[in-house]
């Protein structure tokens, strides 16, 4: 699962979020400017990490809008995706149809 933090008007977290729904990639998005995240935001400025977005994955952090980093990101995302789905395809099924 990935996490996408980022603050209002930030045209780089669009541009992230957007590369993420169009890969069909599940992911959260989190206002670093709320309240209830300033512990988390207090930790990314301890680590040296400036401006949003931070992209946060199992593996690593992608600060602003790597493309390489975070090409590779989505493609580890996607294939974490078809592995949980393969093992167990009951996640995939639609619900019944209402008749």
């Amino acid at each position: 699962m990935m996490t996408v933090w980022g603050q209002p008007n930030c045209g780089p977290c669009s541009a992230v979020t957007g590369k993420l729904d169009r890969a069909g990639v599940v992911y959260e998005y989190k206002d670093l400017t709320e309240e209830q995240h300033a512990e988390k935001l207090a930790e990314f400025k301890e680590a040296g990490y400036q401006g949003t977005p931070l992209i946060e994955t199992p593996d690593e952090i992608i600060q602003h809008h790597d493309p390489l980093r975070l090409k590779a990101a989505i493609e580890r995302a996607q294939q974490a995706q078809m592995d949980t789905l393969t093992a167990d395809p009951e996640l995939h099924r639609s619900s019944p149809d209402i008749t």
